[in-house]
């Protein structure tokens, strides 16, 4: 499940609801039709056929109103004429979790950290306190004496074995093809008893006679998520190692410690995580989803041809989380007088449903006009998208065997299901107009207009276009000389178009009101207003300006492409402050631009190349520098900017969103450090006056950079030596900043009562003349510095690596072996994931769930 509305989780096939959560992910096209990323994500590898990814003004042109983030599109393989054949794939993976990144402390160091920070000292002046302390630091020594240092990290952790099978089956002849498919999916997670398991089916029939295509595509699945019963992995990295999760007789306890201070009533009770695996609970996700895929395409007469495609996909999604009342969700609810008492154990469950309805209507024409190729497409398409979901929590399960929903005691008081309807509806017309002459000039000309019930009744309608141009030297006379020997393609193209986004709410143009089911008067029900609606709301359109190149030279041993662009983004969507009479804080307003500028290139040369032999290497690198600039911002960025400026609630812990006119999106707003002083262990700043002073303040923030790279990409080899095949794939970036929010929560931010990093006790300043990164844990007089740090210029750290991420080895059986077992096309490949990674930085990953390497063996062969 992705996305969200009033706390409902959206179904996984909601593409629209995705958009608004992921407002930077591309539109996804699979075989004509919009899908979403679940849907890419859980197909089954083998029945690619091709990917490509659309950026430019002219490529995205077909998808105008959706394509400002770019657009990836999927083709799958298409059945065969011939015999009956039978292609199977069988699939390993192997999951391993890796805690090797993770610096946190040992029993004994963690004990000593309490006892440097002062934890152990009593502040106050009653000999009884003193004694409590005392007592309780002779209890954890003893504890650690005896070998107690327990591994939390290792307790809820597995290697993960997983499958996945495939079969498919394909035939027909020159008229009739055919082809059905079965997938079976099990992954199994690094956590105990987390797993997702995939079950598909498709079917594809089509048809072809005198010029006449039909073809139909039915795709159906069911897929189920269950989280691990040991809870999240986040809550073992803040366990202390002087903790036992077993008592003397080796059964796992409920409670490992209850902390509390001398003199203070109140206390917290700690619970074992380990301790609610035993307890029976439920937490998983599940869905049902069909897709139903039509395409009739015509080929007339004189260079006509009409098609026609209708695409339906329906999915039902389900998520369930039981805890019962020994959770220890519930460990502090004690008093068996309190009303919370009888509430204890919960149950939450989400449905939510989707339907997208997406047909179209296109007419070509090509024609060849002595040295010109003329081509041209008008159509238009109509598309529904249906949302809906409902959620409750009910309270009240005294034990594990009543682990359904309606055996729960009651709803929390004053609580309601929470619930979403969303209806988005979408009409196109569009044409294109491609023309080619003696294969030198190319230009193409596309216009869009777009409507959508997501707008303003007097902006319900945008138009979106694009003109391109493209010339291909190495067709001209003067390169005739260097054509085939040293170059074989130089295409120099240009282009400029709009394009628009669509990753905003159903009902941001329309008032919109909620009734108070809650209260009435005199026997009627209220309505309070949930969203200011404007009328006036328009498409946000992305002006998108490209040039660019293709360069292939020596016999296309070296191939090239670079291309320049400039995007900017007008009438950008913000929230605009309103009165308090209004009745609501905010409404959508056109308010904004932004610019982004940058270059792209893709290098890729081949060192070895010899056909006859089947032997090839080749290695590639690609590139992409980008900046952007913030041109407009509305008033109510203005107010966000106050607002984070704030100090309370403890905002100040991180680098808070600033959005200033003329300033990098990305940009990083700290206070400057002069780092930690030597003879307090206290930390230095700059003011914006050049002062010096040990008072920080959030109108001394300035830009301290910005995590936007320099440069970001990837470098890759693949090798080939007849039937075997080596790739290796790297990315990189050189050039940002990253603040590194590790440091600050895990180190000096860090809550001692629970474990922390190494560095707590190694690297922090513990004596007058230390000189450290880290500030003191206790000041001069010994007390424990309880003081948060800020956002701080001492924790910018350069991002620079070099990411290992995979590795493959392919070994193509030949006929000649296979054949013995009537067998065809049998491939065996290797690959490896997240292999090392080179950085200035160094990343403690898999925070709130493990870090992971994965290995995969897979074996496809056809009968």
């Amino acid at each position: 499940m992705q996305g969200a509305a009033n706390g409902v989780p959206a179904s996984g096939a909601d593409f629209m609801s995705a958009y608004q959560s992921n407002p930077s992910m591309p539109l996804f096209i699979l075989d004509g039709f919009e899908v979403s990323l679940q849907k890419i994500y859980d197909l089954d590898i083998n029945r690619i056929e091709r990917m490509t990814i659309l950026k430019d003004a002219v490529a995205t042109s077909a998808y105008g109103s959706r394509a400002a983030n770019g657009v990836i599109v999927v083709d799958t393989k298409q059945p065969l004429p011939g015999r009956l054949t039978v292609n199977y794939t069988s699939n390993v993976q192997i999951t391993a979790p890796d805690l090797t990144s993770y610096r946190l402390l040992d029993a004994a160091g963690k004990l000593e950290v309490e006892r440097l920070s002062g934890m152990y000292t009593s502040t106050s002046s009653f000999a009884s306190h003193q004694y409590f302390w005392d007592k309780l630091y002779s209890k954890r020594k003893a504890d650690i004496e005896r070998g107690v240092n327990t591994y939390w990290l290792a307790k809820p952790l597995q290697t993960g074995v997983g499958t996945r099978q495939s079969l498919y089956v394909e035939g027909g002849d020159q008229y009739l093809r055919y082809g059905v498919s079965f997938a079976y999916g099990n992954n199994k997670g690094v956590m105990i008893g987390s797993g997702r398991k995939n079950y598909e089916g498709s079917m594809m029939l089509s048809y072809r006679k005198n010029g006449l295509l039909v073809r139909n595509q039915l795709t159906v699945n069911s897929n189920r998520a269950d989280e691990s019963p040991y809870g999240a992995f986040s809550a073992y990295t803040r366990l202390n190692p002087y903790w036992n999760p077993y008592d003397a007789q080796g059964k796992t306890v409920k409670t490992l410690d209850i902390l509390s201070t001398p003199g203070n009533a109140a206390q917290t009770i700690v619970g074992n995580p380990l301790y609610d695996a035993t307890l029976g609970t439920t937490n998983y996700a599940k869905y049902f989803g069909m897709v139903n895929n039509t395409m009739l395409e015509w080929r007339l007469r004189n260079g006509f041809r009409f098609t026609g495609k209708l695409g339906i996909t329906s999915q039902s999604d389900q998520s369930d989380k039981f805890l019962p009342a020994d959770h220890t969700a519930f460990i502090n609810i004690t008093d068996f007088n309190s009303v919370d008492y009888y509430t204890r154990g919960q149950y939450n469950r989400n449905n939510s449903s989707f339907f997208a309805l997406d047909g179209s209507l296109l007419l070509d024409y090509s024609k060849v006009i002595g040295k010109g190729l003329f081509y041209a497409t008008l159509g238009g398409s109509l598309a529904e998208q249906r949302s809906q979901g409902a959620g409750f929590e009910v309270r009240g399960f005294p034990n594990s065997r009543l682990d359904e929903v309606f055996l729960g005691n009651a709803y929390l008081r004053d609580s309601r299901p929470t619930g979403k309807n969303d209806v988005t509806r979408r009409v196109s017309a569009f044409s294109s107009l491609n023309y080619t002459w003696d294969r030198r000039y190319m230009a193409d000309f596309s216009f869009n207009m777009d409507g959508s019930t997501q707008f303003g009744d007097d902006k319900r309608f945008a138009p979106f276009w694009a003109f391109g141009l493209g010339w291909n030297l190495h067709e001209e006379a003067f390169m005739s000389g260097l054509k085939g020997t040293a170059v074989d393609r130089l295409k120099i193209r240009a282009g400029i178009g709009t394009t628009g986004s669509q990753q905003f709410s159903p009902y941001m143009a329309t008032t919109t009101y909620q009734y108070t089911t809650d209260r009435e008067y005199l026997g009627m029900l209220g309505a309070g207003l949930m969203a200011y609606g404007n009328p006036l709301l328009a498409w946000q359109q992305t002006m998108k300006r490209n040039i660019g190149m293709d360069v292939s030279l020596f016999k296309e041993r070296v191939q090239f492409r670079l291309d320049g662009y400039i995007e900017t983004t007008n009438d950008l969507l913000l929230d605009v402050n309103m009165p308090p009479s209004s009745g609501v804080a905010t409404y959508k307003e056109n308010a904004g631009k932004l610019e982004n500028r940058g270059m792209e290139g893709n290098l890729n040369v081949f060192l070895l190349r010899k056909e006859r032999q089947g032997i090839y290497w080749s290695v590639f690198v690609n590139a992409i520098h980008n900046r952007n600039r913030i041109k407009e911002i509305s008033n109510s960025l203005k107010k966000m900017n106050e607002n984070n400026d704030k100090s309370d609630n403890n905002l100040q812990t991180r680098p808070q969103l600033r959005f200033v006119e003329g300033e990098s999106v990305n940009a990083i707003w700290a206070v400057r450090s002069m780092g930690i002083d030597p003879g307090n262990g206290k930390e230095l700043f700059l003011a914006r006056n050049g002062e010096l002073t040990y008072e920080w303040s959030a109108a001394d923030k300035v830009i301290v950079g910005d995590a936007l790279p320099d440069v970001s990409g990837n470098i890759g080899s693949n090798v080939s030596w007849k039937g075997l095949q080596l790739g290796v794939y790297m990315s990189y970036e050189t050039g940002g900043k990253l603040y590194n929010q590790t440091l600050a929560d895990r180190i000096e931010n860090a809550n001692l009562r629970y474990n922390v990093d190494e560095r707590v006790l190694m690297g922090r300043w513990k004596k007058p003349g230390d000189a450290t990164y880290f500030k003191g844990l206790a000041d001069l007089e010994g007390r424990q510095v309880t003081e948060l740090t800020n956002a701080t210029s001492r924790f910018l750290q350069r991002n620079n690596f070099l990411d290992f991420e995979s590795i493959s080895l392919t070994y193509n059986v030949p006929d000649r072996y296979s054949a013995r077992l009537r067998m065809k096309n049998t491939r065996i490949s290797l690959q490896a994931n997240n292999m090392f990674r080179i950085a200035t930085i160094e990343v403690e990953r898999g925070l709130d769930y493990p870090f992971a390497r994965n290995f995969t063996i897979n074996i496809n062969t056809t009968f």
